[in-house]
This record gives structure tokens, sequence and C-alpha cells, in this order.
């Protein structure tokens, strides 16, 4: 009885350390992998695309100062249904960060407040001579960033999945990269409004 009792305790301190590691630093969000990383004009700052772990269903932007390896998070960037984190520029000021996901949603933040500036999506890129708007955009937006203060300069691709129609495939260029200036027109957040629930409408309206 005494080998029983010694193992039932080993087994609860086990799962006692776990839990006190694991919980707060999945909480934290160091439990990521990092998706892109961008350092800003002048070295000092790196901004940094997360997607979580298991499966990285959701993504966030995370500033840090260079050689940190985490730093502060300071807002959402997407999900997997709205696409992976494609990109992450800064505006050759070092004053704004976009960050965009491959179905052309992107995201702008104030790198100084780090908060939401506004939200954009590149629906004309990504739905290129398409009559129908399935789930997963056509095109594949790889790319973003700052042409000039009014506009950005976005790199595309046909996705290999419309082709193969294979899961695997949904993140692979099938055709060569082009590139598009588009004006900056940002929606601006309303209240405690996500880019979730914007993209979530935007798609209602079509």
């Amino acid at each position: 009885m005494m080998w029983i009792l010694k193992s039932f305790l080993v087994l609860a301190a086990v799962l006692i350390a776990t839990a006190c590691f694991v919980i707060p630093f999945y909480l934290s969000g160091y439990i990521s992998r990092e998706m892109v990383v961008s350092a800003s004009p002048d070295g000092k700052t790196e901004a940094v695309c997360r997607g979580w772990y298991p499966h990285g269903l959701e993504y966030e932007l995370w500033l840090r100062k260079k050689g940190e390896w985490f730093g502060q998070k300071i807002g959402p960037v997407g999900t997997e249904s709205m696409g992976r984190c494609a990109s992450v520029a800064w505006s050759p000021d070092g004053t704004r960060i976009a960050a965009s996901t491959t179905s052309g949603h992107v995201t702008v933040f104030d790198a100084r407040a780090a908060g939401v500036v506004g939200f954009q999506n590149l629906d004309t890129l990504a739905y290129r001579d398409w009559t129908t708007r399935p789930y997963t955009t056509p095109r594949m937006v790889t790319g973003v960033a700052f042409d000039d203060v009014e506009s950005f300069r976005v790199a595309t691709c046909d996705r290999l999945w419309y082709r193969t129609q294979r899961t695997e495939d949904g993140f692979t260029c099938g055709s060569p990269k082009r590139t598009d200036v588009v004006g900056v027109q940002l929606e601006r957040p309303r209240g405690l409004q996500l880019c979730y629930a914007v993209n979530r409408s935007n798609r209602q309206k079509r």
C-alpha cells in the first residue's frame, strides 16, 4: 500500500507542477510560435505576429525590444478562418504597423500607443477575376508594405488549393506573384470592436 501512496503523491506533484508552469505561460502567450517578424526602421523594436499552439487558430501582434524574447501583446491580427498571418510591415517613419492575413485582411496599429488605428479588406485583390466568392479566397495575399502614407504595396498569388483541392495546399502559391498598389482606406474601430467582428460583418454583406 505504501508504494501506491508514494506513486499517487509523485503523480499529483507532477500534475500540480505542470499546471503551475504551463497554464500561466500559455495565457501569457509564451506557448506560441513566431509567424512573421519585422524590425522597425531604427532597428530597435521588432513587431512579431504569433500563432497560438497547437493549431494556430488565432494570430496576435506583439512588440518587443530587440533582444527580448516576448515583449508586449498589442492586439489581434486574425484567425485561421480569416487566413494566417502573412506579413508585418512598418511605415517609413516607424509610427504605424500593418499586419495582414493571407485572405487580405489588414490591421493597422499605432506603434507608439500600441492600439488599433483601423482595418482594411483587400477584397478586390483576393477575389480578382472571380464571379463566385467561396470561403477560401482564390488569391492569397503574401505581403503588404507601406508604399507611402496613403497607399499599400500588396503582393498576391493564386492559391494552389484551387487546382488540387488539398488542404495542405491552401497556403501555397499556385502562380507567380504579382504586385499592386492600393490606397489606404481604413475602417475605424468602433468601441471595443475587434478585427474578427469587422471581417465577419463584411462577409455577411456580400
